[in-house]
């Protein structure tokens, strides 16, 4: 016959159990968090870099205007631009990305400053990436 200290002694008991896979459990959900966490992080950067790399392309574009261009026909082309609410080429990228640019010229017509703007949408919000440049007459 066992005696009552050995019975206590055999294996785990309910309360110990309960705990185990709560301890258990409350790790798993943490480790979900964390990936749902960073899977979002991993987003929002490859939106931010592709958003930049869209306004770079844009500034791109417009120095190659600027080079093939006379100084006088690249600021009328700035005008123009200024006068169409100084939006180019709004456009979607799988329904998220748009962009903005806008010219602002200086009093003496030697430089010009570009904004780019690329806007996008998340689960966040709305989110955007800035790009400044400043174009000079340099020829």
């Amino acid at each position: 016959m066992l005696s009552r200290r050995e019975i206590n002694q055999n294996g785990q008991s309910l309360v110990e159990l309960i705990i185990a896979l709560v301890v258990a459990g409350i790790i798993s959900v943490s480790l979900v968090r964390v990936v749902v966490i960073s899977l979002n992080n991993v987003e929002f950067s490859r939106n931010k870099n592709f958003s930049l790399h869209l306004a770079q392309s844009k500034i791109e574009e417009i120095r190659k205007n600027r080079d093939s261009l006379d100084w006088e026909k690249f600021l009328e082309g700035c005008l123009d631009e200024e006068e169409k609410l100084d939006e180019i080429g709004n456009f979607d990228v799988d329904g998220r990305f748009s962009r903005k640019t806008t010219f602002l010229k200086d009093e003496g017509n030697q430089k010009v400053d570009v904004k780019i703007e690329v806007f996008w949408s998340d689960s966040k919000g709305q989110h955007s990436s800035i790009v400044n440049s400043t174009l000079t007459k340099w020829k």
